[in-house]
């Protein structure tokens, strides 16, 4: 299961993965500007992701839409081009 949560801090979005059989939480990315969240599982490591927000030079949140791909294998992540 991936849980998603906003700090109550103005510096970022937080993205958690969590291991239910296990009881795990696992930080994937701390204090990100980005605001990614999932989108789909695409298979059992590969996770879609999506910046819905990103804060601009002003500290305003202002639409992103672009897509990533987490590897849960090695936590990180790839923005995906557009063609």
């Amino acid at each position: 299961m991936l849980l998603t949560g906003e700090e109550n801090k103005s510096n970022g979005f937080t993205l958690f993965l969590m291991n239910i059989d296990k009881v795990e939480v696992q930080v994937i990315l701390e204090k990100d500007e980005r605001y990614i969240y999932p989108l789909e599982w695409q298979t059992s490591n590969l996770v879609l992701l999506e910046s819905f927000y990103k804060v601009d030079s002003n500290g305003r949140l202002e639409y992103s839409g672009e897509k990533y791909k987490l590897n849960l294998t090695t936590n990180e992540i790839y923005k995906l081009e557009s063609p």
